[in-house]
C-alpha cells in the first residue's frame, strides 16, 4: 500500500502479485493487487499520451519553422507511440479510449505524410548547392 501511495504503481503491482501467491484466499490482497495493476496500467497509458503530445508538438513547430525532415522525425516518433499506446490496449475493447486513439493515430499519419511531402516538394525546388557556386 505504502508503494502505491507513492505511485510506485509497477512496484507495487509486484508486491500484491507476490502476497497473492502467498496467501492466495486473501481476498483484500487480491483487490489491492487488481487495483495495483489497473493503476500501472493507467500510469503507462499517461507515459504513452504524454510522450505522443510531445513528439506531436515538436513536429508542428519544426513544420512551422520549416524543418519537415525533422519534423517527420518527430511525427515518426509520435506514431510509435500510438502504436504501443494500442498495442497495449485490449484488442477487443471497443471502448471510446481505443477508438480515440486509433483517430489521433491517423491524423498523425496524415501530418507525417504532409511533413514528408513539403519537404520533398522542397528538395526538389531546391537549387544544388555546387550549381550556386559557378564562378564567372
Amino acid at each position: 500500500a505504502a508503494l502505491t501511495g507513492l505511485n510506485r504503481h509497477t512496484e507495487a503491482e509486484a508486491a500484491f502479485a507476490e502476497a497473492v501467491s502467498l496467501s492466495p484466499e486473501d481476498a483484500d490482497a487480491k483487490g489491492a493487487w487488481a487495483e495495483a495493476r489497473q493503476k500501472a496500467a493507467m500510469a503507462d497509458l499517461d507515459s504513452h499520451v504524454l510522450n505522443f503530445a510531445r513528439h506531436k508538438q515538436t513536429g508542428a513547430t519544426l513544420v512551422k519553422a520549416g524543418s519537415y525532415n525533422e519534423a517527420a522525425t518527430e511525427y515518426a516518433a509520435a506514431l510509435e507511440t500510438m502504436q504501443a499506446l494500442l498495442d497495449q490496449l485490449p484488442s477487443t475493447d471497443a471502448s471510446p479510449i481505443r477508438e480515440k486513439v486509433r483517430q489521433c493515430k491517423l491524423e498523425m499519419e496524415r501530418e507525417l505524410e504532409d511533413a514528408r511531402s513539403r519537404s520533398a516538394s522542397r528538395d526538389a525546388h531546391s537549387i544544388p548547392s555546387d550549381a550556386a557556386d559557378v564562378s564567372s
